[in-house]
């Protein structure tokens, strides 16, 4: 018979199964912080990280785009924009 999990191996996957989960949307606010202070460089990064850890989360790609907009990097910022519109064509 397989031994059981311990309770603490059991509230730490859990614990980071919910950490998993919330990965997203903790760097998109972090990186509309950066964006919203005017570090738009920095906040890139996190946009991207937030769009890497959940794919379909297109409000990371659009301020992503607007960073690179922001920034003057015309088709980084235009093909964020298209990435946003082929998966939300109503936006």
């Amino acid at each position: 018979m397989a031994a059981q999990p311990t309770l603490e191996a059991v509230v730490a996957a859990a614990r980071e199964a919910r950490l998993r989960a919330i990965a997203p949307y903790s760097h998109f606010l972090v990186g509309a912080a950066l964006f919203g202070d005017g570090a738009t460089r920095e906040s890139i990064r996190d946009f991207q990280a937030s769009a890497a850890a959940r794919p379909g989360f297109w409000p990371a790609t659009l301020y992503a785009a607007a960073a690179n907009h922001r920034l003057g990097l015309r088709d980084e910022a235009l093909a964020g924009y298209d990435a946003v519109l082929a998966v939300s064509p109503g936006c």
